[in-house]
């Protein structure tokens, strides 16, 4: 039963639509980028726990909220109740969204695990001599990483339907790093003949792809 009658509710209960389905856009669909990628769908999950709280509270918050809710036998019902009042997609799709954005790292995760490994530095080093420690070393500050491979295998995946399980689909070898280099991870080489390209690409900060 919808509660909201005057002209004033009705005002109110459209903007709540349009301000719940925004929030609920940018939260399925945040672009991914190297900053969110290991925790791009945690992130995700928690925005709409968020959301879906703040909907059931406006949900009951409505006059005479304690009549509509007789018929809900349960969490779950009120919560779809909620959503569908508020024209949003119920629980379980959005569930379902973001446990396939899950599987997806999940495959991506395995297939770089599984990377072949090759004895060619992709990617050979500049003549600039490798600082040489003295002392304890201290002072020497280690270079971070960022998921790079992680973040390209999931825009193809995404982006371009290319499945980076599939052999066929896309190559990706894992070059070496010798003792005289300043780079301490390797570069990979990612090969995709459906798009006609060859990928170099380095997790490590300042390497470029």
């Amino acid at each position: 039963m919808d509660t909201y009658h005057d002209g004033g509710k009705n005002n109110e209960l459209d903007a709540l639509k349009t301000e719940f389905a925004a929030r609920l856009t940018a939260a399925v669909n945040e672009p991914l980028t190297l900053g969110n990628t290991d925790t791009y769908v945690d992130d995700a999950l928690g925005a709409v726990i968020k959301l879906v709280d703040d909907v059931v509270a406006k949900y009951d918050a409505q006059p005479g909220a304690e009549w509509q809710q007789l018929g809900e036998a349960n969490g779950k019902e009120h919560e779809d109740a909620a959503l569908k009042h508020f024209g949003l997609e119920d629980v379980e799709g959005i569930l379902r969204h973001l446990d396939d954005k899950a599987s997806q790292f999940a495959v991506i995760g395995q297939v770089i695990a599984q990377t072949n490994e090759s004895s060619d530095v992709f990617v050979p080093p500049d003549s600039t001599p490798v600082p040489q420690a003295t002392g304890s070393g201290t002072g020497m500050e280690k270079k971070g990483k960022q998921p790079k491979l992680e973040n390209l295998l999931f825009v193809l995946m995404n982006d371009f339907g290319i499945d980076p399980d599939d052999p066929e689909a896309v190559s990706i070898v894992r070059g070496s790093v010798n003792t005289n280099m300043m780079r301490e991870e390797p570069y990979y080489q990612v090969t995709v003949p459906g798009i006609d390209k060859v990928i170099l690409v380095c997790d490590e900060y300042e390497n470029v792809t």
